[in-house]
């Protein structure tokens, strides 16, 4: 059931995994909802292709009832505070404890447990990618009503005979299950299912 507010997502990653298309996605959808009363969405490249930390952020802000929507009416800021984002979805676990302050302790997070390791870390031995699976039991110890979902999406696109950039794909997939009550999962999967058709 969508009640009144803001809906927040971060999807997070480095150059060269899709983030940018991704958040494309999020706002294809949002403007096919009727209780969408406004959205806004930013977005960091930073150095993105060079692999460098990249970020989108989607801030929708729902009304249940659609006749409540009053045109033109501005209500989101551009960017959440700390601990306000409802969905992230990490494309590589190091951009996902980089933003870690912004998750909300009730969040869901959908993480492709696939490491893209720094090129400091691998010319300085001194500088090490960090233990992932020890990150996650701290995550799981602080946070202990977040919704977490991890698996190596890249490894089972591979194993699919399938481009590693399908592995989005596979995230998407599997959001609706996870969040029925702010995605309608007909209408998610019918623009899903052409969506990447075009890049």
């Amino acid at each position: 059931m969508i009640k009144d507010g803001f809906y927040n997502i971060m999807i997070v990653g480095v150059g060269g995994q899709g983030v940018m298309t991704m958040g494309k996605f999020f706002r294809e959808y949002a403007m096919r909802l009727s209780h969408l009363a406004n959205l806004i969405s930013i977005e960091n490249r930073g150095v993105s292709q060079r692999e460098g930390s990249t970020y989108c952020l989607i801030r929708y802000f729902f009304k249940a009832k659609p006749s409540d929507i009053q045109e033109n009416t501005q209500y989101i800021a551009p960017v959440p505070s700390n601990k306000s984002i409802d969905l992230m979805i990490a494309l590589e676990p190091l951009e996902m404890i980089r933003n870690l302050q912004y998750i909300h302790p009730k969040a869901s997070i959908f993480l492709n447990n696939f490491p893209i390791v720094p090129k400091s870390s691998i010319t300085d031995k001194r500088i090490k990618y960090p233990d992932i699976s020890s990150v996650i039991k701290k995550m799981q110890n602080i946070y202990p009503y977040i919704s977490l979902n991890f698996q190596n999406y890249t490894k089972i696109a591979l194993n699919k005979n399938e481009k590693s950039i399908y592995a989005n794909n596979l995230i998407l997939q599997v959001i609706p299950d996870f969040l029925p009550d702010i995605f309608e999962k007909d209408l998610f999967n019918k623009i899903l299912s052409t969506f990447f058709q075009k890049y």
